[in-house]
């Protein structure tokens, strides 16, 4: 844990981080429903503000995750963090955004935070179907994606919290989509919004599945035992790193940032020594 901490004091010092606060036959002919961009959330820099420094950061990120990715064949990647109210939610809508306006990269976004889901409120999409119908098979999975303004970017909402959030995340049919999506077309990005891995067993559930986990804490209010414990909750998966967020930069920069610490980097570079 030693590395870590090291890690997040560097990232305080260099002041480098962005604010996100806290954007089989499922595919047929589109059956599904469409987002206004007049209700979309102030967050989603990446599609309301593509050029301002917050945005660009969001495509280091996406450079970083895609070309550590794409040379291990890999395309699908789970985001959470230790507690609630990290901003886990607009760190991965961001991402998602940012990867689907690359020029080769479609993204499926799905919203598995099935305890307190968030995706929808962002967008501006009303959410009684989701996920949560098509576990219970309830619904065929085209009618429930839902189209946004970037072209390449597809979500699948979470729908009504159920009761039995960590029974549908385990059962057959939710491994079964995530073996579907994964390789059914090339190019494709699948991104995951997952609940607090502190807090709740089902990111426990899904990060076994993915083949990436990014970990979302709050600058200055995530203790450092809660971000220790998470670690050692994700222990076995394929982490990738930490996202610093709501992170202050010097004031000459007029912004913030995010600031990313890669922990797989750091756990090659020790098995090398």
């Amino acid at each position: 844990m030693r590395s870590i901490e090291e890690g997040l004091e560097k990232a305080r010092r260099e002041r480098k981080g962005t604010q996100v606060e806290g954007n089989h036959a499922f595919l047929q002919e589109w059956q599904g429903r469409s987002i206004d961009r007049s209700k979309l959330s102030a967050y989603l820099v990446s599609l309301l503000e593509p050029k301002s420094l917050a945005a660009e950061q969001f495509k280091r990120l996406r450079t970083l995750i895609l070309r550590k990715m794409k040379s291990r064949m890999e395309n699908t990647i789970l985001v959470t963090s230790a507690v609630q109210g990290e901003g886990k939610t607009t760190t991965a809508l961001n991402l998602a955004i940012s990867v689907a306006q690359g020029m080769n990269e479609t993204v499926l976004m799905i919203d598995t935070d099935l305890r307190k889901p968030g995706v929808h409120t962002h967008l501006g999409i009303e959410a009684e179907r989701g996920l949560v119908d098509y576990l219970r098979e309830e619904c065929d999975l085209p009618e429930l994606l839902v189209k946004t303004e970037v072209p390449k970017l597809t979500i699948l909402p979470s729908g009504t919290p159920p009761e039995n959030p960590s029974e549908l995340l385990a059962s057959n049919r939710m491994s079964q989509l995530l073996r579907e999506v994964k390789g059914r077309y090339d190019n494709r990005f699948v991104i995951l919004d997952t609940s607090p891995i502190n807090v709740f067993t089902d990111t426990s559930i899904l990060a076994p599945q993915v083949e990436g986990v990014l970990l979302v804490i709050k600058d200055g209010e995530t203790p450092r035992d809660y971000v220790h414990r998470a670690i050692m909750q994700l222990e076995g998966t394929n982490l990738l790193g930490l996202i610093l967020n709501q992170f202050s930069a010097p004031e000459s920069l007029k912004d913030t940032y995010y600031y990313y610490y890669d922990y797989d980097y750091d756990r090659s570079d020790k098995s090398r020594s």
